[in-house]
């Protein structure tokens, strides 16, 4: 059955875009066999994309899902946006390239396969030249094929879509949802405080110098407490074990490369004060860029143009997904677990292509009740005070904290 309701197709691509981001959502509340196991559930509309969209439209929507996920993560200024724009870009050439080409010898599976394949070979080109250098050959095998094993099942379950989604049989050009008019987009982006987003992002952009440039590791280490202690500050959700997991990776990967005086030994194998000063630099890097990208951008930030103009659209489907409730399934099995999920979401999809979306009063009254109070707009300024202070301190006057402190 056809619905006569019609959508601007740039709607359209924006709602795919959303469903990567809540996707991602979803994949948090499946039972998984393996701890840490990602299959890459955010990717699941990429590959179904490519049965519906021309070669323009299907990048669209990987540069949207890119900077959605960077913006909603809180990455956009660190290394993991560039490691995420790495790899989705070089899977979506060639998961497109396979699709176009190759139509009627390469499935979904395989299309998967070498989806996953040209991302993990990007991003590991990209971690041995900005992180891990040579170091990288020790965990490139293991990636690899978790990576390859994570494709073919992500393949698998876009079959299981295509052929099981009622929503998609639906789909003739018109997702059958209401977009929301250029006059509700202008009404809702004064409504975000986008001037007060603009603040932290500015705040944000100036931290990063102060922090990245800071050669010294002790008040590097000061810094990201500082970091830390803004984000709460800010209202935010600070995670610190994940950071200090991900520093401690960083570190150990950069001691596999000896560099420097030998100051102790494991197992026989040599500790150099070179990689290891190295590798903490790198890793506090790594981990503070994101911290302090969560803190400067928010789904509030108006970007102007044309692609700010998706990425609200983007926001506005988004938040009407987050209106699904997802419970926890009868199955704990893996692959049930998924595929009951997915059905249950496609079956909310077309309850909403039938009308059952949120009218645009509804979504105001919501969208206003979820409002902050106003910023304190001293905080921002003052610990970006201190982070250039403690740079400018080390840089200019060396001998300045050691003379303080002796």
């Amino acid at each position: 059955m056809e619905y006569k309701t019609q959508i601007n197709k740039l709607d359209t691509i924006s709602l795919f875009a959303a469903l990567s981001l809540f996707l991602s959502i979803v994949e948090l509340l499946i039972p998984k066999p393996i701890p840490f196991l990602r299959i890459g559930l955010a990717n699941l509309p990429l590959l179904v994309a490519l049965s519906f969209f021309s070669t323009r439209e299907f990048l669209t929507l990987v540069l949207l899902k890119i900077f959605g996920q960077a913006i909603v993560g809180g990455t956009l200024f660190s290394y993991v946006f560039l490691f995420s724009a790495v790899g989705s870009l070089s899977s979506a050439v060639i998961m497109m390239m396979l699709r176009n080409l190759y139509p009627r010898y390469i499935g979904m599976i395989g299309i998967g396969v070498f989806g996953a394949f040209g991302s993990n070979v990007a991003q590991l080109f990209f971690a041995a030249w900005m992180i891990f250098g040579g170091s990288t050959k020790y965990i490139a095998p293991l990636f690899l094929l978790v990576g390859t094993l994570s494709g073919a099942l992500l393949g698998g379950i876009t079959d299981f879509v295509l052929t099981r989604s009622h929503w998609l049989r639906s789909y003739g050009g018109s997702t059958g949802v209401v977009h929301p008019s250029e006059k509700g987009l202008a009404a809702e982006h004064q409504g975000h405080k986008s001037s007060q987003a603009l603040y932290l992002l500015l705040i944000g952009l100036l931290m990063i110098p102060a922090f990245v440039l800071q050669s010294q590791l002790w008040l590097k280490g000061l810094q990201m407490a500082l970091i830390l202690l803004y984000g709460l500050c800010l209202g935010g959700r600070v995670r610190i074990l994940p950071g200090l997991l991900l520093v401690s990776a960083v570190t150990a990967a950069s001691l596999l490369t000896p560099l420097g005086r030998v100051i102790g030994s494991v197992l026989d194998f040599p500790i150099t004060l070179g990689a290891l000063e190295q590798g903490l630099h790198r890793g506090l890097n790594l981990v503070g860029l994101v911290y302090i990208s969560r803190s400067a951008v928010s789904s509030k930030l108006r970007i102007p143009g044309r692609l700010g103009n998706l990425l609200y659209r983007v926001f506005f489907y988004f938040e009407e997904l987050t209106s699904i409730r997802l419970h926890r399934g009868r199955s704990e099995n893996f692959l049930s677990g998924i595929k009951e999920r997915l059905l249950y979401i496609d079956q909310a999809l077309l309850n909403w292509a039938r009308g059952g979306q949120l009218s645009a009063e509804e979504r105001r009254e919501r969208g206003s009740a979820h409002r902050g109070d106003s910023m304190n707009i001293l905080y921002p300024a003052l610990f970006l005070g201190i982070h250039w202070f403690l740079f400018l301190s080390a840089e200019i006057f060396p001998d300045f904290w050691l003379t303080l402190l002796t």
